[in-house]
């Protein structure tokens, strides 16, 4: 393989993170280090091959990831997006507005939703356990770690969710060790992308939602004239508190005004 070609082809793809890019990258200058270790290459093609495994520049991926940010819809455009996604007349309509509503109301990670068995959902007690994800549907083992220490968590839910959920688990007369939803999430992600154009946002993904739930929650405060909380925001996503304010707190700044305004009280 030519890995010139490799790398160009890498860099070339949008569909991947600069961040995942330079994880890859980085996989085959270990082997290429470890190659050189054990028996010494030859100069001239041992820094030449280096020179390509360079990572992608780091403005390069700061870059990515503000546009990453920029994935996301206000409560407003979520309630327009379920009545586009009404109107479709597609077999999985209903199961789609079931998966739109669960992400965008909970912020789970896709992978999360993906793993997420019936038993984990505590109805009665309104919450549910975030223990394990499912990367994909072709991972050898069924359920692998999570993405950090933070991440293990339960969720609250509010009452109209619960009441989704629970008419959802009897319509689809689910069982306690049953996946919630089946594994549709690449279509899913098709489907959504279609119908958030209908409400003119250009890119929006099931990760979007995660971001839209959170950015929900700080309007909620904000709305409410309250100092945001972003200890409690950050253990229902399972992130760090930090993480949380630097991502997700600009994607309100009209509300920057409000807090400043709350804070001359």
């Amino acid at each position: 393989m030519d890995l010139q070609k490799w790398k160009d082809k890498l860099e070339a793809n949008d569909n991947i993170k600069a961040v995942t890019k330079n994880v890859a990258i980085s996989v085959f200058k270990n082997i290429l280090l470890y190659a050189n270790k054990i028996d010494e290459l030859d100069t001239k093609n041992y820094n030449k091959l280096l020179f390509i495994l360079d990572p992608i520049k780091k403005e390069e991926i700061v870059d990515e990831e503000e546009e990453e940010l920029n994935n996301f819809i206000t409560k407003q455009q979520f309630d327009e997006l379920i009545k586009i996604m009404n109107k479709k007349n597609i077999q999985s309509k209903k199961l789609y507005i079931f998966i739109t509503k669960v992400l965008f109301y909970t912020g789970m990670r896709k992978s999360e939703l993906r793993g997420l068995k019936v038993n984990k959902i505590n109805l009665q007690e309104k919450t549910i356990s975030i223990i394990s994800q499912k990367l994909n549907s072709n991972v050898s083992k069924e359920n692998v770690t999570l993405k950090s220490k933070n991440s293990k968590r339960n969720i609250l839910i509010d009452d109209n969710l619960v009441s989704l959920i629970s008419n959802y688990i009897i319509d689809n007369k689910l069982n306690g060790n049953d996946y919630l939803i089946p594994d549709v999430l690449s279509s899913y992600a098709s489907f959504l992308s279609t119908c958030a154009k209908k409400i003119g946002v250009d890119k929006l993904t099931p990760h979007g939602l995660r971001h839209s739930h959170c950015s929900y929650l700080i309007q909620l405060y904000m709305d409410n004239n309250i100092i945001p909380d972003f200890g409690t925001i950050a253990r229902r996503l399972g992130h760090n508190v930090e993480n949380t304010m630097n991502v997700y707190y600009h994607m309100y700044p009209q509300q920057q005004q409000k807090l400043i305004d709350l804070l001359n009280k």
